[in-house]
């Protein structure tokens, strides 16, 4: 197998699309660091043909903000 065989990327958010870090404030909001060449990335996948997505086990508002920004689905 090689990556032409691929059709599908599918990829987890925390720790993939972030640095796994994550900041809490006072009232427990959470923030996370998005590299913006992610999306530069994602692109290239798309351009090659081939479809991506991100699968998440945590419904978390961030992770869905971040994939309707860079035109992905997303399932929590």
């Amino acid at each position: 197998m090689n990556l032409d065989d691929i059709k599908l990327w599918v990829f987890d958010f925390d720790g993939v699309m972030t640095d796994n870090r994550v900041w809490v404030d006072e009232n427990g909001k959470e923030s996370v660091a998005c590299n913006r060449l992610d999306g530069f990335g994602i692109g290239l996948i798309k351009k090659a043909g081939k479809e991506v997505m991100v699968l998440s086990t945590e419904p978390n508002p961030i992770v869905m903000h971040r994939c309707t920004k860079l035109k992905l689905p997303c399932i929590h």
